[in-house]
């Protein structure tokens, strides 16, 4: 439940507390910014802890009766921008925040570090993710930039770190280490983050600049440090994903998620892996098996609650549940629903005249549909393109002479919301009193399908 304290009213239990509380206020004069939000950070993400409208003057303040030692961020999107501010009990930050950053007035001393150093890795931030800065001074060096101007800039910006890292000394210990492990851990989450952004044109590993050598060996994961980031659990997946890129040869599919667990040596991050690997299951079987495998990972409090969401989530697609009785019009405006199909194994092929993966299966699905005539067995073809392009979808199926049930549910809003199915095409079977086999069933394109189907003749 989030909590939400505001200025100039303290509560009076605040001013009882043991310790001191912290106060956040200011000017947020961010282009088009109504209101703002304070996050702190839980094991490597970012948390909303309050959200006020901004004032008379876009003046904005938060109180915390009980500020735990460490980051926090703010902003009106922490996708798009947001920054890093330092608390502890009893700060007091006094902040203008404008397009291009932010000021601290009075700053203490960690907070005049913490400025230098995000001030100093703006344009390099900007470019590595361009699509997230809301930064308009970066804006057209993120948008039109190329590894050719990046690795440059990366080059550049190394030494200034490391110089950076040499001068922070504020009479803080704690603080001071945080912070030279932050810039490690930014230095390393630019840098990846550039390559796994889409891009124009990308560079060749002969390409790469030694820095990435050093953190393909880095070990900024052995430990659960990261978690002091709100970046953190996004710099585990990316760094991963770029080990993966680094590698000589691919991992075979089924292998995958394995090689990606070896890349983490501390088993806690693992188990933040496999609990984001749950959360993005597509059927229960799949949570299951999952937990089966990878479980002994599971182990914090958050990944515990992460599984059990994610088995709660999709009971309702597990096994032998009923199947959603989608409702819709044929080719013809015949309505179709799934129990008016009941007595026969219903495929179920979700795709759209645009989605060129879902056209590469039309060939497979024909052969597999021509071979399972005469038997109690019906394809449906669900097309979720959007309601201006339905004479198109029309004309595509007259045009390619598609067989079976031609089912239109334009955008998907009925069939694609319900299973929340991520992308197409998607496969699903269903047995003949309409319950599910398989919400995220093989392509027809692999023998899998068809021998999944004969399994429930």
């Amino acid at each position: 439940m989030k909590k939400h304290f505001f200025l100039p009213l303290l509560f009076p239990f605040a001013a009882a507390a043991q310790q001191a509380p912290a106060i956040v206020q200011g000017v947020y004069n961010k282009t088009k910014a109504v209101a703002v939000s304070l996050y702190e950070v839980k094991d490597g993400e970012r948390e909303e802890f309050a959200k006020t409208k901004l004032s008379a003057g876009n003046h904005f303040a938060f109180q915390l009766p009980a500020a735990k030692t460490g980051f926090y961020y703010l902003g009106n999107d922490p996708q798009r921008g947001g920054f890093r501010i330092y608390l502890s009990p009893g700060a007091k930050l006094n902040l203008l925040v404008t397009d291009s950053g932010y000021q601290v007035n009075n700053a203490s001393a960690e907070s005049k570090l913490l400025l230098e150093w995000e001030t100093l890795r703006a344009p390099l931030r900007a470019m590595s993710r361009g699509m997230f800065n809301d930064n308009p001074q970066y804006r057209r060096m993120a948008d039109t930039g190329t590894y050719r101007s990046f690795f440059p800039m990366l080059e550049a910006m190394l030494p200034k770190a490391e110089a950076f890292k040499k001068k922070i000394s504020s009479p803080n210990k704690s603080f001071n280490e945080l912070l030279r492990f932050t810039v490690d851990a930014d230095m390393q989450s630019m840098a990846v983050m550039f390559l796994l952004q889409p891009r124009t044109i990308h560079p060749q590993k002969t390409e790469y600049p030694a820095y990435y050598q050093n953190i393909s060996k880095s070990g900024i994961l052995n430990t659960t440090r990261i978690y002091a980031l709100g970046e953190g659990q996004d710099f585990i997946s990316s760094f991963t994903t770029f080990k993966m890129l680094q590698a000589t040869q691919m991992p075979e599919r089924e292998k995958i998620f394995d090689f990606t667990l070896e890349q983490v040596t501390n088993d806690t991050l693992k188990g933040d892996l496999v609990a984001r690997r749950l959360v993005r299951a597509n059927s229960f079987e799949e949570v299951l098996t999952n937990v089966d495998k990878y479980g002994q990972f599971l182990k914090t409090e958050r990944q515990l609650a992460m599984k059990e969401e994610a088995m709660e989530k999709l009971v309702k697609y597990q096994k032998g549940a009923p199947g959603y009785n989608f409702d819709l019009a044929d080719i013809n405006n015949k309505k179709v629903s799934l129990k008016s199909l009941a007595g026969k194994i219903v495929v179920v092929d979700v795709w759209a005249t645009w989605c060129g993966p879902c056209k590469a299966e039309i060939p497979h699905l024909k052969t597999l549909t021509e071979e399972m005539k005469g038997k109690d067995v019906v394809f449906v073809s669900i097309s979720t393109d959007k309601e201006a392009d339905k004479e198109k979808w029309k004309q595509f199926v007259a045009e390619k002479e598609l067989d079976g049930v031609q089912l239109y549910d334009p955008s998907g809003k009925s069939v694609i919301s319900y299973y929340k199915i991520p992308g197409i095409p998607r496969f699903m079977v269903f047995d003949k009193a309409g319950n599910i086999v398989s919400v995220d069933a093989p392509r027809p394109s692999t023998p899998d399908l068809k021998k999944l189907i004969e399994q429930y003749l």
